[in-house]
């Protein structure tokens, strides 16, 4: 998929290609058979042509077609001017997955601090061109903490899903908490269970929902046990941004 991907920006974009990479689940270790979408960057020199926005789609159509994972990639085409800024940037080619495989208009990349500190400190994947590491510009902890302010927002406004709140939520309050945002959701799921036992049944039934093991009850669990969880990740970015420098 990786390879029909970036054979098909090629062959739409040309010489306007900067770069792609791919970052989150697939740039850390996982439990096996972790579901995951295929998060991506594409960097264009300049901002694609209506040509190149259709042929765009119908790429990504295609790609949709490719099981397992040509249905889930998700990104954004940034101009490089803008990658280098600390700004959220637009996306000018549109972000995908979108409704009926078409182009999402002017979305823009919320989580750009985060995204930035992923790639710093080494996760990401480059699969062609420029290196993103020296082009994108360190995240402040003010710029970090708006940006799982973003994250939590759109955790609670979304309670259908269930796993992904409890898992993206105890990233969040391990990250608030921590001030390190480069985690996996696996990985602050651990630290989270530590850190408070009662969270372990709605943690557990997230975790088996991402490892394709779900068992019965485990939706009663995270109902009962969503509260919480995302209780304790307002409280700890309540504390505020502070005034710690680059992640």
């Amino acid at each position: 998929m990786c390879e029909a991907f970036l054979g098909g920006l090629g062959d739409v974009l040309g010489d306007a290609l900067v770069s792609l990479y791919m970052y989150g689940a697939v740039a850390f270790p996982r439990p096996e058979g972790w579901a995951l979408d295929v998060d991506f960057h594409v960097l264009v020199a300049r901002p694609p042509t209506d040509d190149q926005r259709d042929g765009l789609t119908r790429l990504h159509r295609r790609l949709a077609e490719r099981p397992p994972y040509g249905s889930d990639l998700d990104g954004y085409y940034v101009l490089l001017g803008d990658a280098g800024r600390s700004a959220p940037p637009t996306s000018v080619g549109g972000v995908f997955p979108s409704t009926g495989g078409g182009v999402v208009a002017a979305p823009v990349d919320d989580a750009w601090a985060l995204h930035r500190a992923a790639v710093l400190a080494g996760r990401s994947v480059l699969l062609d061109g420029r290196d993103p590491r020296g082009i994108v510009v360190a995240p402040t902890w003010a710029e970090l903490h708006a940006a799982l302010r973003s994250e939590l927002d759109f955790v609670v406004g979304h309670p259908e899903h269930a796993a992904f709140g409890v898992l993206n939520a105890c990233r969040i309050a391990y990250s608030a908490t921590t001030k390190d945002v480069v985690v996996s959701k696996a990985a602050a799921a651990e630290w989270a269970m530590a850190s408070e036992p009662s969270w372990r049944p709605a943690i557990s039934a997230g975790l088996r929902s991402y490892t394709g093991r779900p068992a019965p009850g485990d939706d009663d669990l995270l109902a009962a046990g969503r509260a919480p969880i995302l209780s304790a990740a307002e409280e700890a970015l309540r504390a505020g941004p502070g005034t710690g420098g680059s992640a």
